[in-house]
């Protein structure tokens, strides 16, 4: 396989019987019930890691996604949005409070402690030479952001986070000649953050200015046509409107 999508989907490997059904809740529920007790350093696991580096599989990995599955009890704040839901609409933040697995008082410790063994796994195989994608499978741009910062948790420096979300992700769909970097020749899609993501990886949410395909957005702007209050303020330059001279 040139990809493997989501880290649940391959760390089942270690876990699936004959008969488990991944198309139903088994491919969450055997991983909160199992991973914890994981050792990442055993031969299976090592192989397998191994075989990946080998074969330059990459592994696009959306721990975002599964990081309220796993630890959110229902009625509390999805961790991967808790960050922004003070932004957003009251009827989008009650839709963050719902939770498709069941996690309880019972459970709750060992689920968690088997979502950080899929964090410290991600951080393994990164270490390992593993390509990483940062895809997230849930609400563009907010769960990118927190894609980012497990990265960081899982031991990669804010600055090899934002490679995998730039570098990697325009190279493994087959795009680096016109994607991933800012360079002459390149496409001008890019973006101006109000603080140093490279040295505070949250910063990556207080986007000030977008600019795609040369024309440049304002996210104040736009969040605002959506119901959603600005991170931060746009730049502090005059931007020309069309029509206007500069």
């Amino acid at each position: 396989y040139d990809e493997i999508q989501h880290i649940n989907q391959l760390m089942l490997t270690f876990f699936l019987g004959p008969k488990d059904d991944t198309r139903t809740l088994a491919r969450f529920y055997l991983l909160a019930d199992h991973a914890d007790a994981l050792d990442l350093s055993s031969p299976r696991v090592t192989e397998l890691v191994e075989l990946m580096k080998e074969r330059h599989t990459a592994l696009d990995t959306t721990l975002a996604t599964f990081e309220g599955s796993f630890t959110q009890k229902q009625g509390e704040m999805d961790p991967s949005y808790a960050p922004v839901a003070d932004h957003v609409p009251v009827a989008v933040q009650r839709g963050w409070h719902r939770n498709s697995m069941n996690v309880t008082d019972a459970n709750a410790a060992k689920y968690r402690a088997s979502y950080d063994k899929m964090v410290q796994f991600v951080g393994q195989l990164y270490r390992a030479g593993v390509p990483l994608e940062a895809g997230t499978d849930a609400i563009a741009g907010f769960t990118l952001h927190r894609e980012l910062e497990l990265y960081v948790r899982a031991g990669l420096t804010p600055s090899q986070a934002l490679q995998v979300a730039t570098w990697n992700g325009a190279r493994f769909t087959g795009r680096l000649d016109e994607l991933g970097s800012i360079e002459a020749g390149k496409r001008a899609d890019m973006i101006l953050v109000d603080g140093d993501p490279t040295q505070n990886i949250s910063d990556i949410r207080r986007v000030s200015l977008v600019m795609k395909d040369g024309v440049i957005y304002l996210p104040a702007e736009v969040y605002e046509a959506v119901g959603v209050q600005r991170f931060t303020e746009p730049p502090a330059f005059q931007l020309a409107r069309e029509g206007t001279p500069p």
